[in-house]
């Protein structure tokens, strides 16, 4: 997870460093306009991200409940829960326009060019990957830990598709 953040907070540096910096000099003028639009992309990205990790460690706190406490029936309601993909593309792409938006201000120092694009790249990246990792409690970083293989099964045999374990 931290290799991808990093990958794509370098990646976006040298987006910006390479391609986007040089081309975006005339843009001084609208500097308010372009600063607004930033924070009102980053208070929505923000809630909007808040709220989805909330929701998702909210899920996992339950299916880590049922398995510390051993209840099958609570594990295989819990475990299937999964946050929609339209929720997922919708948060992907107001990530990625919040990313490019930084893209509009003109940086003439590389060093913080790097500071600004990287560091904006990596926390959003590491930001969506935390939470499509903590969205499913069996593969990953974060996961819920000793789940039984007899549980894993049965929740694969009952159809959850998400689940590693079905054939």
């Amino acid at each position: 997870m931290m290799r991808v953040a990093v990958a794509v907070g370098l990646g976006n540096w040298l987006l910006s460093q390479g391609v986007i910096n040089g081309r975006n000099r005339d843009l001084t003028q609208d500097g308010d306009a372009i600063a607004r639009y930033v924070q009102a992309l980053m208070l929505i990205w923000s809630i909007v991200s808040g709220w989805l990790l909330y929701r998702v460690d909210e899920e996992s706190d339950k299916v880590a409940s049922a398995v510390t406490e051993g209840d099958v029936k609570a594990f295989l309601q819990e475990a299937p829960k999964r946050t929609a993909l339209t929720i997922r593309l919708f948060h992907l792409a107001l990530s990625l326009l919040f990313v490019h938006s930084f893209h509009l201000f003109h940086i003439t120092d590389s060093l913080s060019t790097l500071e600004v694009q990287g560091g904006i790249g990596f926390l959003v990246s590491l930001t969506v990957l935390f939470i499509w990792d903590l969205d499913d409690p069996f593969p990953g970083v974060i996961n819920v830990a000793n789940i039984s293989l007899e549980w894993a099964e049965t929740l694969a045999a009952e159809g959850d598709h998400q689940t590693p374990l079905q054939t």
